[in-house]
């Protein structure tokens, strides 16, 4: 998979990772039609914070188990404007790979932006 890897912080102070939707694929997300980008982590809880903080307009942060072809979704949440989002995800099982697809409402080049993802 083209998922990039995020490690849960193991003290609750989360590790960023740098993203962007400028430039990349555009799967039709769950809510919209914007350009997409997909993150993996493997639970270590069975309560894991994401934080979301960036520039991509009206974003949607899908959380999905499974394998390319066969995914189910865990949660899917859209926002409107542009967010610093954080939210907590429970009854997830320890050792279960997820993963995140982080979509712009629109392929539109002024949707696009620049975010960081932690877990």
């Amino acid at each position: 998979s083209d998922a990039v890897t995020l490690t849960p912080a193991a003290d609750n102070t989360p590790v960023f990772t740098e993203g962007t939707t400028v430039n990349a694929t555009n799967t039709n997300a769950q809510c919209f039609g914007g350009n997409e980008v997909w993150y993996k982590f493997t639970a270590t809880a069975t309560t894991h914070r994401i934080i979301y903080d960036g520039y991509v307009k009206d974003p949607a942060v899908v959380m999905l188990t499974g394998s390319c072809g066969a995914f189910s979704i865990v949660s899917s949440t859209c926002f409107t404007g542009v967010h610093n989002i954080s939210f907590t995800k429970t009854g997830l099982t320890i050792g279960t790979t997820y993963y995140l697809k982080i979509a712009a409402k629109a392929v539109k080049e002024e949707d696009q932006g620049n975010f960081k993802i932690g877990i």
